[in-house]
């Protein structure tokens, strides 16, 4: 720990010292004068000359530490690097109480690597958070030289796509999954609202047929089908629009506010992005292109809704690739710890801990002041004549 002064420039105050000793120069003790008959028949002798000195030293010395102690605290003192620079644990809350062993964290501080960092003695948080974001605010908020262990279990879910690296040398321990890893459960199918005219109404049929695909076994597909001007649900995710000419307002609104329309080729909406392509023929011909309008996506169908025109209608994969371009598989989270260790590295924080020091000032000049008003107003003995 090192002290300091978030304000040095109140130090200045250290200048208000000269008034008590201009005080006691100009207020000495005072003394009287008797005159004695004899002294006149003495012979007169050169006065000796008048020197200054300093009466109440102690008092004194007192003043001029109440303004010291008064300027040091206007000055704001700290102590830098004041936190616990003892050893951390942090283990992630996957892994529980029950197979964390007692040595890993034996003389150490330990916590949980969970939003807030709680310490082990607290309750197995449940808010969980990525994994990543977690370790590198954990890092920038330790003392720049403390040791960190890291307890994570063999497979890790929700990190990022780019590798760790953090300022220090961090011991990573990887033990066992407390259960046999699983597969993340799949995203539900999403639940079809088509919007068609009288003419496009043979086109709802591979749709349905799709969302049945997608339903389970037993269950009844979350689809709907209705003609352009019943009004499109509160919620409502996915918008297949089967009507040829300008799309209206009121979609491209909804989409602007986050929704996914698919339009049919003879839809008339104005690009707003540089289109992907996102589906192609065998010999590479674009047969469905992305783009961003808003916080949503609109995806365009370059051909029409027929066997002739698009032989992957009648393929028995159809329902399987709408899917994927309806609902892009997110990137990867899950990763073998053993491959995810933190690289050493990264950016130090400038965030400095300090712990102020401004309350133990303030009662140092209270106890000064009292002993001051004591010396100041005691009884002093009669001066000498």
């Amino acid at each position: 720990m090192t002290p300091g002064l978030l304000l040095p420039a109140a130090l200045g105050a250290l200048g208000t010292m000269l008034i008590p000793l201009a005080i006691h120069i100009a207020r000495r003790t005072e003394r009287r004068t008797l005159i004695f008959a004899a002294l006149r028949w003495l012979e007169p002798r050169p006065r000796p000359r008048a020197q200054r000195r300093l009466d109440e030293l102690l008092l004194l010395a007192v003043r001029l530490s109440l303004l010291a102690l008064l300027a040091l605290y206007l000055a704001q003192p700290v102590l830098w690097d004041a936190q616990d620079r003892r050893p951390m644990v942090a283990i992630m809350p996957v892994l529980g109480r029950a197979v964390v062993p007692a040595q890993q964290i034996e003389g150490r501080r330990a916590v949980w690597l969970a939003p807030g960092f709680p310490p082990l003695t607290a309750p197995v948080p449940s808010k969980t958070a990525s994994v990543s974001s977690l370790l590198r605010q954990f890092d920038a908020e330790l003392p720049p030289r403390a040791a960190l262990d890291v307890l994570v279990p063999a497979t890790l879910d929700g990190v990022d796509a780019e590798r760790l690296q953090l300022s220090r040398a961090v011991r990573w321990r990887v033990l066992a999954d407390p259960a046999p890893p699983g597969s993340k459960r799949a995203l539900p199918p999403p639940a079809l609202v088509v919007r068609y005219t009288p003419d496009g109404v043979s086109q709802v049929r591979w749709f349905r047929a799709a969302a049945l695909a997608w339903a389970e076994t037993g269950a009844a597909p979350a689809f709907e089908a209705d003609v352009i001007a019943r009004p499109i649900a509160p919620g409502t995710r996915y918008v297949i629009w089967l009507a040829a000419g300008p799309v209206p307002e009121t979609l491209t609104h909804w989409v602007q506010s986050g929704g996914t329309a698919l339009l049919a080729h003879d839809c008339v909406l104005q690009p707003q992005a540089q289109a992907v392509t996102l589906w192609q023929d065998a010999q590479g011909a674009p047969l469905m292109t992305s783009e961003s309008l808003g916080a949503g996506r609109v995806l365009r169908l370059q051909r029409p809704l027929e066997p002739a025109a698009l032989p992957a209608l009648l393929e028995p994969d159809f329902p399987r690739v709408l899917l994927r371009l309806l609902q892009p598989a997110p990137p990867p989270t899950r990763v073998r710890a053993v491959d995810y260790a933190p690289a050493f590295g990264g950016a130090v924080s400038i965030d400095r801990p300090f712990q102020s020091l401004q309350s133990w000032f303030a009662l140092m000049a209270a106890l000064t002041l009292l002993l001051e008003r004591w010396l100041a107003t005691r009884a002093r003995p009669a001066a000498p004549p």
